[in-house]
């Protein structure tokens, strides 16, 4: 499994010392899963040093800060006074939430559900959706499912069982896989208990993609890769249904790993009140010592560009690569140093 990073949003939970618990207790229950409800393909990752925040500081200025117990500065600067304003920078404090759809339909906890989304798409251009399954408490799983990427006839002919995927292929699912692994109610699984979201893999894009109809060498039909947006619609409605989680746990295994990682600080600004953990397995980064920029054809394929963090610089080298030798350390400045990424096309 690659790295864990996790993000306790301090300056934005209404208890400071609450969320940094938090954030501890789900790096925590995070390492405690892999280890005895793995996904069946990487090793148990070691948790980030205490105070290794992800997108988050947890440092306190100790001009603004109580100087005494390290907590940040509980004055009212910056909050919005009663016009709705902000004190600090004019901006209003009830702006419309982006995610702000309709909360998924209920189900029965313990029992997996199909909920079709008709504004989400597979790379062959038929509709998908997510799998639902509730648990008995606040806290929430996200789950990527892996299956390889769409760069040539090759790698789309391997990715090609998962186009098409609606509530027939999730059912099946649903009977073997999603009953396994980290989704297996032993126990000694800590998140057992915790509602779970399943994201299926059909856009060949590692969850990431912002392109439509793209031609690849040998392969039929165009290609729509869309990962990204799906993952916005799924968001519209998951926000709402589970505003009140304590902990929300981003995870993938292979391609859902790079998922899971790329979609990671928005997940986490989508849950502001939330101790969001991300959980890689087996999908980290490479630099460009370890995967030629030859073999790194996805960043123009997919369109990363208007998926990658506008504030990675090194996210955008101009020869398409990322880092030149080193893996990403962090999931904020690291986890999207390195991604495969050529300036080429779809034929390798």
């Amino acid at each position: 499994m690659g790295d864990v990073a996790h993000s306790t949003a301090l300056d934005r939970h209404p208890s400071a010392e609450l969320g940094l618990r938090r954030s501890r207790d789900s790096v925590a229950s995070a390492s405690e899963a892999s280890s005895t409800a793995d996904t069946g393909t990487g090793t148990t990752p070691e948790a980030p040093p205490t105070g290794s925040t992800g997108s988050t500081s947890t440092t306190t200025d100790s001009a603004t800060g109580d100087a005494t117990s390290g907590l940040p500065d509980t004055s009212t600067s910056g909050l919005p006074d009663s016009t709705g304003a902000d004190t600090t920078d004019g901006t209003t404090g009830d702006e419309p939430s982006p995610w702000d759809g309709e909360p998924l339909p209920s189900g029965p906890p313990g029992s997996w559900s199909w909920v079709p989304f008709p504004d989400s798409m597979c790379r062959d251009g038929s509709t998908t959706g997510i799998g639902v399954r509730y648990g008995a408490g606040d806290d929430l799983v996200i789950y990527f499912e892996g299956g390889g990427a769409c760069f040539n006839s090759d790698t789309c002919a391997l990715n090609e069982l998962w186009k098409n995927f609606g509530e027939f292929k999730f059912d099946a699912w649903a009977l073997g896989i999603g009953q396994g692994g980290i989704f297996d109610d032993d126990p000694q699984n800590p998140v057992r208990d915790w509602s779970f979201i399943y994201v299926p893999y059909c856009t060949g894009d590692v969850h990431a993609g912002d392109r439509e109809n793209v031609g690849i060498d040998g392969v039929l039909g165009a290609q729509q890769f869309v990962g990204y947006r799906n993952v916005a619609a799924y968001l519209e409605r998951l926000v709402p249904t589970f505003q009140d989680a304590g902990h929300v746990l981003v995870t993938g295994s292979s391609a859902g790993g790079f998922g899971a990682a790329l979609n990671y600080d928005r997940i986490a600004e989508a849950f502001p009140g939330s101790a969001v953990t991300l959980l890689d397995d087996s999908g980290p980064p490479m630099s460009d010592q370890y995967m030629p920029v030859c073999m790194q054809l996805w960043r123009d394929l997919f369109n990363f560009d208007a998926t990658l963090p506008a504030d990675c610089a090194d996210c955008f080298g101009e020869d398409g690569g990322g880092s030149p030798t080193s893996p990403p350390t962090s999931a904020r400045s690291g986890a999207t140093s390195a991604w495969p990424c050529s300036r080429a096309n779809g034929t390798a």
